[in-house]
């Protein structure tokens, strides 16, 4: 019980969590200075229509209150409220010290809903997804307790996996583990942290969590990749995979399932399905990951990458969700498993109890390798 404490008590410890949302509007002015010549930077046509086909005001409109600072740029140039947004939303040429590929864009040309979809939904999604599931496993653990290996570990070890297995494992996993926190950081760090800092410390934590995020990417994606190719060809449903389900995968101590170990081979069924959860899902957040770290680049338009984003902390939320499950089941649940990806040796009685069809297919080979 203390193990189990002592486990989850590092997991939320470590966990900071959320995202800042980037987005500002923009104004320039020329080099006398002069107020009437501020210039209101470009976008795309976005007035907005009412129902009678009239240009809306800014309270008609998908668009927020403009702040008291952009609107008293407004006042001194002579916009009016009515026009606000539309002038904000011409074709109106202007300039800003920033290099950055969309500060140009005084506002975005989309529909604002995207926005709200990340702050509304994906945001707290994750935080109740990733904690959600840290809960509901602790919860598990504790009542259920450990998947003991019956009769206990014979203390004869057996090679399960290779040196180059155990290396991309934990290629993939130890940038992913900390890409999920500096991920939370940028997602929902703005909601959830912010407020309760001061500003240096939030300051310093977005630029460490954007700065880790963008290195920490590419050990990920070369693990992942890997491990894809590598372990592809164990990954592919089998009829006994149905009945594993059914036992609850020989996991529970109690009810009529207790003391179940259905038949597994090297692989089993819930492997199966964090590989192919980790392989679809990591296609998605790579590909997303790609637009977002290289606008320019690509040639991205805003809507995209705010589209990018949005597929990008879904993926990442599916995956971070299944990872709390994986390192349960490694840590917690089934005693003896760690060491698969610690040394690559597992004990006998635990191959015979959780993957008895390896086991029996290894023996029946004559091809067991034990440790000396």
């Amino acid at each position: 019980m203390n193990n189990i404490g002592n486990i989850v008590s590092k997991m939320l410890i470590q966990t900071l969590c959320i995202l800042s949302l980037f987005g500002n509007i923009c104004y320039a002015q020329n080099n006398q200075q002069q107020p009437e010549n501020y210039v209101l930077l470009a976008a795309e046509q976005t007035s907005s229509q009412g129902q009678s086909g009239q240009t809306a005001t800014a309270s008609e409109s998908n668009y927020p209150p403009i702040s008291p600072e952009i609107r008293a740029v407004l006042e001194s140039t002579g916009v009016t409220e009515v026009q606000d947004w539309s002038a904000l939303g011409s074709t109106t040429t202007g300039f800003t010290v920033s290099q950055s590929v969309f500060h140009p864009q005084a506002i975005n040309p989309y529909d604002l809903r995207l926005i709200n979809l990340r702050s509304d939904m994906l945001a707290p999604g994750f935080i109740v997804a990733f904690f959600g599931m840290i809960v509901v496993f602790t919860l598990f653990s504790v009542i259920n307790g450990a998947a003991k290996v019956q009769g206990g570990m014979s203390g004869k070890s057996l090679k399960r996996w290779s040196t180059y297995d155990v290396f991309i494992h934990w290629l993939c996993a130890l940038p992913c583990i900390l890409l999920i926190f500096s991920g939370m950081t940028l997602l929902a760090g703005r909601y959830y942290i912010e407020p309760n800092v001061g500003n240096s410390t939030w300051d310093s934590m977005i630029y460490y969590a954007k700065a880790s995020h963008d290195v920490l990417v590419y050990p990920f994606v070369i693990g992942w990749l890997l491990i894809c190719v590598s372990w592809l060809k164990d990954q592919w449903p089998k009829l006994y995979d149905i009945s594993w389900f059914k036992a609850g995968g020989g996991y529970i101590n109690f009810g009529p399932m207790k003391g179940k170990h259905p038949d597994s081979g090297f692989v089993n069924a819930g492997e199966k399905i964090w590989f192919w959860c980790l392989a679809l899902a990591g296609v998605l957040l790579v590909a997303s990951g790609i637009v977002l770290m290289f606008p320019a680049q690509l040639d991205v338009s805003r809507t995209l990458s705010v589209l990018a984003l949005i597929v990008h902390a879904s993926s990442a939320l599916v995956i971070a969700a299944f990872a709390v499950v994986h390192i349960f089941m490694a840590t917690v649940l089934a005693p003896g498993t760690l060491s698969a990806m610690t040394t690559g040796y597992v004990d006998e009685n635990w191959a015979k109890q959780h993957h008895n069809l390896w086991f029996d297919e290894i023996n029946a080979n004559n091809t067991i390798e034990y440790k000396k």
